[in-house]
């Protein structure tokens, strides 16, 4: 059987299915290294099931792997995520709260009836890429409290759902960062809208 290498949008290098594999398993590994209780039938052991087939996807003529193909994909947009965070504010205890719930949600976004796991992700995310530009960062309401210049600003992270949630998340983004009585950045994952 020959491996077809999948590109991801991430970061730009090639993985192949085995190398997304043991991924999966790193950051399930990193979680629990953390002290938290991976579930079994939680997403990130979900995504271990559908990298193990992912394989026989190019060997195949298997109607159920073809059927995991979008939660494939879409593992490798979450575990890098998943990985970055775990990495750089795992360690920060008032994102403590927060990564439990990371641990949740389906193997697509579109199969969430409760959206919590990858809005604290998209939320997570923007605090580790913060924390890896060097920032100091704190997990608060709102989301995120980042100190730039000697200066500290807020940052609100939004997902809408759909194109007609977009403008309303920004308001209220807004209202947020006002109540605060600060001033901020609005970060908007337009994943859902666009996909």
């Amino acid at each position: 059987m020959t491996e077809q290498p999948i590109v991801t949008h991430y970061f730009g290098d090639p993985v192949s299915t085995s190398d997304h594999l043991e991924h999966v398993r790193e950051v399930v590994a990193l979680f629990e290294k953390l002290g938290f209780r991976v579930n079994p039938t939680g997403r990130l052991k979900q995504f271990e099931r559908v990298c193990a087939g992912a394989a026989r996807l190019w060997d195949h003529d298997d109607s159920r792997l073809w059927n995991d193909l979008p939660a494939f994909i879409h593992s490798l947009k979450d575990v890098q995520e998943l990985h970055f965070i775990s990495q750089t504010v795992g360690e920060m205890a008032d994102a403590r709260g927060k990564l439990e719930f990371l641990l949740g949600g389906n193997l697509l976004p579109g199969d969430d009836r409760d959206t919590q796991a990858r809005d604290y992700q998209y939320e997570l995310f923007i605090a580790s890429m913060f924390v890896h530009a060097g920032l100091e960062v704190r997990i608060t309401d709102p989301d995120i409290h980042f100190k730039w210049e000697g200066e500290w600003y807020y940052a609100e992270a939004k997902r809408p759902k759909n194109v007609a949630k977009v403008w309303k998340a920004m308001r209220n983004a807004a209202k947020a960062i006002r109540a605060a009585r600060g001033q901020g950045i609005i970060c908007v994952a337009l994943d859902d809208v666009l996909f």
